[in-house]
């Protein structure tokens, strides 16, 4: 992508008063497409995240910091299938951690 385009991109968003992690993300994903790149995470290349403890064994963790909780992350999935993501199943089926899917966790 040119530098011209990318200014250009870059002074309608501000414009726009849209922060900057969201220009920054929105120019990377351009970047990917105008490179050919589909931005397209196939569900062969996702693999389950590791050492992920669970809420209630947080206690006993060394170090941890309740302070912390309020800065916490939540994924949520939307509706559909998760076919436009280029997934074969359900995303609610990924699994997160070895043997426990997103559906494992939502009655927890």
């Amino acid at each position: 992508m040119s530098e011209e385009i990318e200014l250009k991109i870059r002074e309608k968003m501000e414009g726009k008063r849209v922060m900057e992690p969201a220009i920054l993300g929105f120019l990377r994903a351009y970047r990917l497409v105008a490179g050919g790149g589909d931005g397209v995470i196939r569900e062969a290349e996702i693999e389950p995240a590791s050492g992920v403890v669970d809420y209630g064994d947080l206690e006993s963790v060394e170090g941890f910091d309740a302070d912390l909780v309020g800065q916490t992350v939540v994924i949520k999935l939307n509706g559909g299938l998760g076919t436009s993501m280029g997934l074969e199943k359900v995303k609610s089926l990924l699994e997160v951690r070895p043997g426990v899917a997103f559906l494992d966790l939502m009655d927890q």
